[in-house]
């Protein structure tokens, strides 16, 4: 049995990464992120891993220090990490499917197969298409999602207390990579607990899931305490992580009305409606599915109390920042609650001679499956089409700033950008752009001088504009493209850009 299952879980894991690859295929182009160019300089200059405490991420600024020691930038360095990243989702697909299908009496291959294919809807979406265009961050995304497996792993080892603390332990170095994690582990660990008890609703099963929970909350109040304990102590500043009460009620208060139409509605920019149809369409399968099982009391409540904790510890980690940023790679979670609900489906019906409603909802993820592939694929080129204008537009202006330095002896040193009154964010090549994704990256004063630092090769430091040099070049001007006469200005050993 055991042979039969690490043959069966292998061969899913080349099967997982067959389709990630081809999902993602077009992630494998060298690219910048929003934050890459910055990212590139800060990594030279070993002060990425203070930035990353900051963030709350001590798992992260830990790997930083390791690369750094290690002499590896990951922003020039992309393809291997980012195929590891691949390799180790496919890792995940494989080893939660043994989990969940080790819980099945006598599965059939329709079963492994649907359960497959709602195990890959939890990671072959726009929120890891987001994920992949910070690609200079990979090593994050890798930390996470391995310790996290493990957590998992962990717990449902044993009931021994050796396997709570290890699965602790595990889940805290997660969160110090990326907070929004507790979603994935949570979701996950309850559909477990819950189909370890064959969806009973009985005490045993209450101990499980309700060990589940309280390792979340537990791992979650540690990092927020770390983060506190790093603040008090004077070790890093205060953030934007470490919000009032005040400010937690009034972002629950968002998170359930316009942050629920940004998801459900507008569906992170990339999915529209078919967001919000797909999460309603499974949610209510699976309370249809506890209706027509009746295989114990409670199993209804049972569904529909997993269904609302589980689809809210998704944006948990929202409720604990001053200002909320609903990016798709925040939300990973909620494509999770997607597929834990598709497994609750397809195990209810298993050994059943009627499958329609599991196969109705295999249907559904699939067609949204390939709804999310388009949306990183559109994700992905237009970051390459977006990086080539940012190079572009860099290399005309140091051909400016060269003439400049020729003419007149000087050499420039510092930049310093005067945005106008209504910056475009994208290249016209490159329309879709959502938060962080296809920012173009001279609309964001902190990547100007990164940018045109990397491909001048050389270093510039970013400058104050002083206000009568505003008053004389750019007070009242309105660009819709480079002119670099007009935008351009050189005085000096400084370089003033007006940025459109």
């Amino acid at each position: 049995m055991r042979k039969t299952m690490k043959k069966e879980k292998t061969q899913v894991f080349l099967l997982s990464f067959l389709l990630v690859l081809a999902a993602f295929a077009v992630m494998l182009a060298d690219r910048f992120s929003t934050d890459g160019y910055s990212d590139y300089y800060m990594q030279l200059d070993n002060t990425n891993a203070l930035w990353k405490l900051q963030l709350g991420r001590p798992s992260g600024a830990a790997a930083e220090v390791l690369m750094h020691w290690l002499g590896i930038n990951t922003v020039s360095v992309q393809l291997p990490f980012t195929l590891a990243f691949m390799a180790v989702i496919a890792w995940a697909c494989a080893d939660l499917w043994s989990m969940v299908i080790s819980t099945f009496q006598n599965p059939s291959r329709a079963d492994k197969a649907m359960t497959l294919l709602f195990i890959l809807a939890a990671f072959v979406n726009v929120s890891f298409g987001e994920m992949f265009f910070f690609s200079n961050v990979a090593i994050h995304w890798i930390g996470m999602l391995v310790f996290c497996q493990l957590a998992l792993r962990s717990l449902f080892a044993g009931n021994r207390m050796a396997n709570t603390v290890r699965s602790f332990c595990l889940l805290c170095v997660s969160l110090g990579f990326y907070q929004a994690a507790i979603g994935y582990f949570v979701l996950w660990g309850l559909l477990l607990a819950a189909l370890q008890s064959d969806l009973r609703a009985d005490k045993k099963a209450l101990v499980r899931l309700l060990r589940v929970l309280l390792l979340g909350a537990s791992a979650s109040v540690f990092a927020i305490g770390l983060q506190r304990a790093l603040e008090s102590g004077g070790l890093i500043p205060g953030t934007a992580r470490s919000p009032s009460l005040q400010v937690v009620f009034r972002n629950l208060l968002y998170l359930l009305t316009y942050g629920q139409w940004r998801v459900l509605v507008d569906g992170m920019h990339f999915l529209g409606l078919a967001m919000g149809l797909v999460t309603g369409l499974l949610s209510a399968a699976l309370v249809v599915s506890c209706i027509r099982a009746k295989r114990h009391p409670g199993i209804v409540w049972l569904g529909i109390s997993l269904s609302i904790i589980g689809y809210g510890i998704s944006f948990a980690p929202h409720m604990f920042s001053s200002m909320i940023w609903m990016a798709p790679r925040t939300l990973f979670p909620v494509f999770s609650y997607l597929s834990v609900c598709g497994v609750w489906i397809v195990f209810l019906f298993s050994g059943q001679k009627k499958q329609g409603l599991p196969v109705v909802s295999a249907v559904v993820m699939g067609v949204f499956l390939l709804v999310n592939a388009k949306g990183i694929y559109t994700i992905g080129l237009e970051q390459i089409r977006s990086n080539a204008a940012d190079a572009c537009e860099a290399r005309e202006i140091l051909e400016h700033v060269y003439s400049y330095e020729r003419e007149s002896g000087r050499f420039v040193t510092s930049v310093g950008t005067v945005p106008d009154s209504a910056i475009c964010y994208s290249h016209p090549e490159a329309p879709n752009v959502y938060m962080d994704i296809n920012v173009r990256s001279g609309a964001v004063d902190w990547e100007v001088a990164p940018l045109l630092s990397y491909y001048s090769g050389r270093r510039f430091q970013s400058t104050e504009v002083p206000a009568e040099i505003r008053e004389t070049y750019f007070a009242g001007k309105e660009w819709d493209c480079l002119d670099i006469e007009e935008q351009v200005i050189l005085i000096g050993d400084t370089l003033y850009l007006g940025v459109y």
